[in-house]
């Protein structure tokens, strides 16, 4: 585990193979549990300069986000966009999954957006 708090964890996901950086939200992911997860995130790119990361969103259990919290996710895909090879986005959310794919979308990564964990087939 690298990051845990009542809104964000952060870990390596090493079953979905090398690079795996998972963030799992929970409930509603307000500004500051936003800049809180992003300087981890922040903290592990920078401590491997030369490694490029494959990102797991995991929103099964986040019921909404702030607009603002979602614009630090930008600035960091803004920063980190040739590090990362591609997200995978989980969500059961209509709408969580739509904003995923349009800010995804916006910088140009491939990604994987699906409704639930068993369309990855790999464990929890």
């Amino acid at each position: 585990m690298i990051y845990d708090s009542d809104k964000v964890v952060i870990r390596m996901a090493k079953e979905m193979g090398l690079n795996h950086l998972e963030f799992k939200f929970i409930g509603h992911l307000d500004l500051q549990s936003s800049k809180d997860a992003a300087k981890v995130w922040f903290k592990v790119f920078e401590k491997y300069p030369e490694m490029t990361y494959s990102l797991v969103w995991d929103c099964t259990y986040m019921s909404g986000f702030d607009i603002e919290a979602r614009k630090i996710w930008y600035d960091h895909l803004k920063i980190f966009k040739v590090r990362i090879i591609d997200v995978v986005v989980i969500s059961p959310k209509i709408l969580i999954r739509g904003a995923a794919r349009v800010m995804l979308e916006f910088f140009g990564l491939e990604s994987r957006i699906v409704k639930n964990r068993k369309d990855l087939l790999i464990p929890a």
